[in-house]
């Protein structure tokens, strides 16, 4: 410990036993508007299911309402496997989603030139239900679907490449 005193002193650095200790873990509430939700996510759940038991998928979406997280269970079948899962979201200070409100203002610019699309594209874009946005997408794809936009869609820029 002499030796750890004798540094301390040379270099000026803060004694060990007068650091500040952070008691519990360190976790920040996650905020949309600083981007990169997906990290800020993240950072909150690691450390949590390594530090946490819950007896319910109800305790652990509680527990996770404190840190502006939301999450869904999922469960279906693609090309006849089942799987499950879990959907985790962004929640704003009144517990309501924001991701679905932000992303979907771009979705009209993805189905330009495609004919008769205004009430569909009016739908898009005000839709707060994850469910009805997947179900029109699917809708979507089931009228549009073999519509040709070559005609109508610029070639990608090349960059010179």
């Amino acid at each position: 410990m002499d030796a750890c005193r004798e540094l301390e002193q040379k270099y000026g650095l803060v004694p060990a036993d007068q650091k500040k200790r952070e008691v519990g873990l360190p976790l920040k509430p996650v905020r949309y508007e600083d981007g990169d939700v997906k990290h800020q996510i993240s950072n909150v759940i690691r450390p949590l299911a390594g530090a946490w038991h819950f007896q319910s998928f109800k305790e652990y979406r509680a527990l996770l309402t404190l840190y502006n997280i939301g999450v869904e269970e999922v469960r279906g079948e693609v090309k006849g496997k089942p799987y499950r899962g879990l959907v985790y979201s962004a929640l704003d200070g009144k517990g309501e989603k924001v991701g679905i409100l932000e992303m979907r203002r771009h979705f009209s610019s993805y189905f330009k030139g495609l004919p008769n699309f205004k009430e569909t594209r009016l739908k898009l874009v005000t839709l707060k239900d994850i469910p009805e946005l997947l179900a029109t997408i699917d809708s979507i794809a089931d009228r549009w679907g073999d519509f040709d936009t070559s005609a109508i869609t610029p070639p990608p820029l090349s960059h010179g490449i």
